[in-house]
């Protein structure tokens, strides 16, 4: 398997995709504290992405034997389509090394973003004419 080091700006889209749909995604992140206000909502958010981007890291450094550093920071990035956003979220997955005990710091990132990739997902199917004429 190969892993892919993505750089600040695939993290800061995903970042601001996800606050831009503000309470949209909460429940993904299991309604954290404070979720009903849209700067801790934020803050969550922000802090989940650098969750991605420290555990992309991880992969890297493990994949490759590398000790590339573990940067959070994470640009103000661009708010991406449905569809661009599943992409991103599904490479992103792809790319991580998993919360398996001795990486706590990771706060289960992955978990949550395989829970939004089935919420983007379900946006994604729930609008396509095939859906609507599909049997219930």
């Amino acid at each position: 398997m190969s892993v892919v080091l993505y750089d600040q700006k695939r993290f800061g889209d995903i970042c601001a995709t996800l606050q831009s749909a503000g309470a949209d995604y909460a429940s993904c992140l299991g309604y954290p504290e404070g979720w009903k206000k849209s700067a801790a909502l934020d803050g969550y958010y922000r802090q989940f992405a650098q969750d991605l981007r420290r555990a992309n890291t991880l992969a890297w450094n493990q994949q490759y034997d590398d000790n590339e550093p573990l940067d959070v920071s994470v640009d103000n990035g661009t708010v991406l389509g449905n569809v661009a956003f599943y992409k991103a979220c599904t490479a992103v997955r792809y790319n991580l090394v998993t919360n398996a005990g001795e990486i706590r710091s990771l706060n289960n990132c992955k978990a949550v973003l395989v829970r939004i990739i089935s919420a983007v997902a379900n946006e994604i199917i729930s609008h396509l004419p095939e859906y609507d004429k599909a049997e219930w």
